[in-house]
């Protein structure tokens, strides 16, 4: 989410200029007169005759526009042409196929939650997956959902029946669309394996225009492609989500950690002792500054004290805690509003999100926690175990062995290209990438620079790779969709560039 909101984003349109649904360019009154003939010559007047004829309302703004020019890591800015608000599939659709013939680029966007500028595209058509938000019960453990719906909704319509997703991502103000295209995780991912895991169906428009449902036993090659696919093969415009009983009541328990070491052994302990929770560890940086402090976070579901409570190492640091399981699906709401009023939600937030072998992990705590500099913007690194072989599709790929560990680095700068800015932005490319894929381990694309040739085949393996560049060049011929992923048009490694190249916004007008 952005500045501008997403449930009120028409109303940004009142001194805007619309293709509204007969396909004809409309002003409103306050674009004067010589305004409105230099855009009829520009490129968007140019192609305003031949647009569709949209059941929703496609909109050539300015301020809309800057809106679909930034994201979460707001450091690239890439204009778009104009933006569509689909009122049904047959919308995307329309658009796929206006954006092959006119030789344009197409994304789709959910709340711009990306830190690298991944569903931005240059001079092309943005697609605002929020008016595709339609939730409905698809027998008892089943439902659907429509890209643009918030986890926040989901969860709200399928607790009434005390039913939940297996994994529910830690922000529930991130659409079910974006978090399908790069994976999903959340604190019960090392059981669960990732919301990739539990789609039981898709409906997807493919880079052609074509809709098509696919499930594991129809165009099986299709709906592996597009989980965890960011958007090369197709957009999501229905996902059919597997649910499981949620508890009434959770007990939450804390322990804290002087040793790094001992930290990891007991997530790794915890990983398999605790099969019905949630897990999540903590590199917390102390009020000095210097000090960061290991803590662990379980989330049981039984109120009975499990068995590990004997083999765990950590000091528990106060008396179990327990609240409904819709408190704990909201634990970081409250905290997330607060970053909504004050504005700290709009600062550069320079993530790197990725994924160790469990013996290599060690080596990365050490470099991050003595290096100087290394965790520059950061007072938290997350740390996760995972048993690898819960995390099933092709895309989501996990680094070998049994167990790995997923870590994020949370790197917020104060002000878009400062020289911190910068340096954290060059220490996520330059620093952390390779020691990453020297580590054989994996990124989670949305919080990762782009990848180059070399690290795009580390990153997915040549097999799957290969599988991935075949079905773009079945389902995307044209090479239409998702551009900001980097990965089907980035052929050679590309530099970082500086914030004012990247940022300088010129409109199509």
């Amino acid at each position: 989410m952005e500045p501008i909101s997403r449930r009120t984003f028409l109303g940004s349109v009142a001194a805007s200029v619309a293709f509204t649904a007969n396909g004809q360019l409309a002003f409103s009154q306050e674009v004067p007169g010589a305004q409105q003939m230099r855009i009829r010559e520009s490129l968007a007047g140019r192609l305003a005759a031949d647009l569709p004829a949209f059941d929703g309302v496609f909109v050539f703004d300015q301020s809309v526009c800057r809106a679909m020019a930034t994201d979460y890591g707001h450091h690239i800015h890439h204009l778009p042409l104009g933006a569509l608000l689909p009122k049904s599939v047959m919308d995307v659709q329309k658009a796929v196929r206006f954006a092959n013939s006119h030789d344009l680029k197409l994304s789709m966007r959910g709340t711009g939650g990306a830190a690298y500028g991944q569903s931005q595209v240059k001079a092309g058509i943005v697609i605002d997956s929020s008016t595709l938000s339609h939730i409905a019960w698809v027998g008892a453990d089943s439902i659907d959902a429509g890209p643009g719906a918030l986890w926040k909704e989901i969860v709200e319509f399928t607790t009434t029946r005390q039913m939940t997703p297996p994994v529910v991502p830690d922000s529930l103000y991130i659409s079910v669309g974006g978090t399908l295209n790069a994976g999903g995780l959340g604190e019960t991912s090392y059981r669960c394996g990732a919301q990739v895991d539990h789609v039981v169906e898709l409906d997807v428009v493919t880079g052609t225009g074509d809709l098509l449902t696919c499930s594991p036993s129809r165009h099986a090659d299709l709906i592996q492609m597009v989980l965890a696919g960011m958007g090369q093969c197709g957009l999501i415009v229905r996902a059919r989500l597997r649910l499981v009983p949620s508890p009434d009541q959770v007990v939450v328990r804390r322990f804290t950690y002087e040793k790094s070491g001992d930290f990891l052994s007991d997530l790794a302990m915890l990983a398999s002792a605790e099969s019905e929770g949630a897990i999540a560890g903590d590199f917390n940086l102390e009020s000095d500054g210097k000090t960061w402090t290991p803590v662990i976070t379980i989330t049981s579901i039984r109120s009975r004290e499990p068995a590990w409570l004997s083999q765990i190492t950590g000091k528990q640091t106060q008396a179990a805690i327990t609240q409904s399981f819709v408190e704990y699906l909201n634990r970081n709401t409250e905290e997330y509003m607060a970053t909504l009023a004050s504005g700290a939600r709009f600062l550069p937030h320079v993530y790197m999100h990725f994924f160790l072998p469990a013996g290599q992990t060690p080596a990365m705590v050490d470099y991050l926690m003595n290096t100087p500099g290394a965790t520059l913007g950061a007072d938290e690194i997350a740390v996760f175990p995972m048993i690898n072989a819960n995390f099933k599709q092709t895309l989501q790929r996990m680094p070998v062995g049994s167990l790995s560990y997923h870590m994020r680095i949370y790197r917020v700068a104060a002000q878009e290209g400062s020289p911190d800015h910068l340096r954290m932005l060059e220490l996520n490319q330059k620093e952390c990438l390779p020691r990453i894929f020297a580590s054989e381990g994996t990124v989670y694309l949305p919080f990762s620079p782009l990848l180059d040739s070399s690290q795009r085949l580390r990153q997915f393996g040549q097999s799957a790779w290969n599988r991935l560049m075949a079905a773009k060049a079945t389902y995307d011929p044209r090479g239409v969709l998702t551009p900001g992923a980097g990965l089907a048009h980035l052929d050679a490694k590309e530099p970082l560039e500086s914030t004012r190249s990247r940022t300088a916004l010129v409109h199509p007008w």
